[in-house]
C-alpha cells in the first residue's frame, strides 16, 4: 500500500507574542526526502515539533492526505537516550510488546555487539546510531530529523549518512531533514526547500539533479551548490 503524503499549512506560529512561522504550505510526497536549511533561529525545530505534534499551539494544519496522523520516528539534536538503559533497552522502550525484529534492528545498524552496554560507554558517534535505530523501529510513515549529525567528524558523519539513506530507501518512509549544510542538503535529500526568518517563511525550492548515490566533496555536488548561489547568492542568509 502507498504511503501518505504529508500536507504542512501553517497560518501563524506565535511565540513570546512573537510570530515565528507563517504563513508557511508544503506538500511531502510519498517517501520523498526533504531538507530544510535555514539561518540559526529562523524556527525550523519549532516547525518540526509542530509536525511531531510534539506543539499544537499554531493556527493551520498539518496532516497526512487521506489517513489519520501517525506518530512520527524523531530525530533529535542530541540523542536523548536514558544514560540508565542499555542500548537494547533504549530500542525496547520505542518498540511494540510484539516486535520480533530486534536482532534484525541491532545488526542493520551495526549495534550488536553493544546491545547490553550503557550510553555512557559509547562514542558520540555510536549513541546517534541508536537514536537513528530508534527513530526507524517505529516503522512510521515519517521520519524527522533535527541535524542528527551534528558535532560529527568527517567519517563518522559519512558513515551515519550512508546508513540513514540506505534504510530510507528500503523502507519508503518520508523524511523531513533539517541542516545547515548546503552540501549535506544536496547529498542526502531529494528536495531542498529555503527558509526565512522573522517569521519563517518559503523561500525558494530545489529539485536536486545530481543521481544517487552522492557523497559530500563530490565534484556534482560541489557544482549544484555553485549553480544555486549563483542563481540565489542571498538563499542562505534567510
Amino acid at each position: 500500500m502507498a504511503l501518505p503524503g504529508i500536507v504542512i499549512d501553517i497560518e501563524s506560529k506565535v511565540f513570546d507574542n512573537r510570530e515565528v512561522i507563517g504563513p508557511l504550505s508544503l506538500h511531502i510526497g510519498t517517501g520523498e526526502f526533504v531538507a530544510l536549511v535555514g539561518p540559526s533561529g529562523c524556527g525550523k525545530t519549532t516547525l518540526l515539533n509542530l509536525v511531531a505534534g510534539l506543539d499544537r499551539s499554531f493556527t493551520g494544519e498539518i496532516g497526512f492526505q487521506d489517513t489519520p496522523s501517525r506518530k512520527p520516528g524523531y530525530v533529535f539534536q542530541s540523542p536523548r537516550l536514558m544514560p540508565w538503559l542499555t542500548v537494547q533497552q533504549n530500542l525496547e522502550l520505542v518498540s511494540t510488546e510484539d516486535f520480533s525484529g530486534m536482532a534484525t534492528i541491532l545488526r542493520q545498524f551495526g549495534l550488536e555487539d553493544c546491545a547490553r552496554i550503557f550510553p555512557s560507554q559509547l562514542s558520540g558517534g555510536m549513541r546517534r546510531r541508536v537514536a537513528l535505530a530508534r527513530a526507524f523501529i517505529i516503522e512510521s510513515e515519517l521520519l524527522l530529523l533535527d541535524e542528527p549529525f551534528l558535532s560529527l567528524d568527517l567519517p563518522s558523519a559519512n558513515q551515519l549518512r550512508e546508513l540513514l539513506i540506505e534504510q530510507w530507501q528500503e523502507r519508503g518512509s518520508s523524511v523531513i531533514f533539517i541542516t545547515h549544510s548546503l552540501e549535506e542538503a544536496l547529498v542526502l535529500s531529494d528536495r531542498v526547500i529555503f527558509l526565512s526568518s522573522n517569521p519563517m517563511r518559503l523561500l525558494h525550492e530545489h529539485r536536486v539533479l545530481a543521481p544517487r548515490p552522492r557523497q559530500v566533496g563530490s565534484e556534482s555536488v560541489a557544482r549544484e551548490a555553485r549553480e544555486l548561489l549563483k542563481q540565489h547568492p542571498d538563499l542562505l542568509l534567510g
